[in-house]
């Protein structure tokens, strides 16, 4: 998986509150990645232990040299052109959406 689709992968999965709603109500907004916000601003983050242990998995395969070895491989033969999409995939195996 491409760096800019893990980040995208990541901010999809960021709530976002407002020190308020914290205040309020802490164990209903404190799930998954959590942006805390005061006024406008970030002030913190919240990490849940099945987040947080998704970070570091994903932080130690980012440090192996055959898993970064294997990006380089998938990103050439994308260059390629030796992938398929995902559009022919599906009509190669008659897959609708």
């Amino acid at each position: 998986m491409s760096y800019a689709l893990q980040q995208f992968e990541i901010l999809n999965q960021e709530r976002v509150v407002s020190i308020r709603e914290l205040q309020m109500n802490p164990s209903k907004v404190l799930k998954g990645i959590t942006r805390i916000m005061k006024n406008g601003k970030s002030i913190g983050f919240f990490l849940d232990k099945e987040a947080l242990e998704d970070m570091l998995e994903d932080f130690e395969a980012l440090n192996s040299p055959k898993y970064l070895a294997s990006i380089r491989r998938a990103d050439q033969e994308i260059r390629e052109g030796k992938t398929l999409s995902l559009g022919k995939v599906m009509k190669k195996y008659g897959v609708k959406n």
